[in-house]
């Protein structure tokens, strides 16, 4: 049955007639219904190879490719009683030969990603290496020879993948012209979707908040693997000429990418549903533990200023606050390390310095431990 019988049983003329006689000059050649990515009968018996031409255009899946009528037919199978000539041979090869951008277009996306990463290179060797640039520093960086390539290699990041993408779809429309016939179907799905893959890719990983190395690797693999399951299938039936819609591709997408959605937010459900039934980690044990911490950290940087009254006032003050605090191991440790810088001669005044440390300094703290 033609393809127009099934996409379009109400508009079809005496071509449909031409294609069921291709299936019975398949039939009767080969032993098999042309189905799928058919071999070419000289390939399955030893017979003219110009038979070859005939059959393939009554079988062409567009039916103003086909022979228009049957005297037509009838006039291409009586030239095959006349001796081959030497130019009608490789008329079948044409058929089984590699589509004509395929190689080109799978050659400028491979070339792509390492002039891609020459460009990150460079630009961030330019822009963002150390140390201080006079007033004359960026002026001077535009003649330097990675500013050069930085440029060269950005052009080549945006002109590259679109000729890949350009003549990568050229290459599909030819293969599906001859019917699946010519080779070169991986390299132009290659060329086709590479980019498109990883752009999306990217702007999935920059709504992801804060993503790790572990995260975007993880993204980069399940994003590949969803996507190629959901376009490459489809695509390739559809230009080897084995189904005239892209449609399932749709239906594909929504179930790579609607079930991690669902699962993800399950998952995010039951973390947080697990996390509200735990004790809250706020006790005033760990709220004590949080001030002290700090209250170290603080007398630690009163410690560090330089010697004479202005740390031993900065001490001073610090064991009030610490006092009020409640923390009396730490006022106890500020108010002796004033007792120490008063034996040292950094200050006379201690008694007017602060209150609270009369309370602490005697006996030291080391003769306590």
């Amino acid at each position: 049955m033609a393809p127009e019988q099934i996409e379009s049983p109400n508009d079809v003329d005496q071509r449909a007639d031409i294609y069921s006689l291709g299936v019975v000059f398949y039939e009767l050649l080969t032993g098999e219904l042309p189905l799928g990515r058919f071999a070419a009968p000289s390939a399955k018996n030893d017979i003219d190879s110009r038979i070859d031409d005939i059959v393939f255009r009554t079988l062409a899946k567009e039916r103003e490719a086909r022979f228009q009528s049957a005297e037509e037919v009838s006039t291409s199978v009586a030239t095959l009683s006349q001796p081959a000539s030497k130019k009608a041979a490789p008329a079948a090869v044409g058929k089984e030969g590699v589509a004509r951008f395929a190689t080109l277009a799978a050659f400028f996306t491979a070339l792509s990603m390492p002039v891609m990463g020459l460009f990150f290179y460079t630009y961030f060797s330019v822009y963002e290496s150390p140390g201080d640039m006079s007033s004359h520093g960026k002026v001077e960086s535009r003649v330097d020879g990675l500013y050069v390539v930085s440029l060269l290699s950005a052009f080549l990041s945006v002109i590259l993948p679109l000729l890949g993408i350009a003549l990568g779809l050229g290459a599909l429309s030819e293969i599906r012209k001859s019917g699946g016939q010519k080779r070169g179907l991986s390299r132009a799905i290659f060329a086709s979707l590479t980019w498109p893959f990883l752009i999306f890719l990217g702007l999935l990983i920059a709504i992801v908040p804060a993503p790790g190395l572990y995260e975007v690797l993880l993204v980069l693999l399940v994003g590949f693997i969803a996507l190629g399951w959901a376009i490459v299938p489809p695509l390739c039936r559809w230009a080897r000429n084995e189904s005239n819609s892209l449609s399932p591709i749709f239906g594909r997408l929504a179930i790579a990418f609607g079930v991690p959605a669902l699962a993800i937010i399950l998952l995010v459900v039951v973390l947080k549903s697990t996390n509200s039934d735990d004790p809250p980690n706020d006790s005033p044990a760990n709220a004590s533990d949080a001030q002290s911490e700090l209250l170290e950290a603080e007398l630690e940087a009163a410690q560090e200023i330089g010697p004479g009254s202005k740390r031993a006032y900065a001490l001073a003050a610090f064991a009030e606050r610490a006092a009020q605090a409640g923390q009396a191991a730490i006022t106890e440790q500020a108010c002796w390390s004033i007792t120490e810088y008063t034996k040292r001669g950094e200050i006379s005044d201690y008694e007017s310095l602060s209150n609270t440390c009369l309370l602490y300094t005697s006996p030291s703290p080391r003769d306590r431990g």
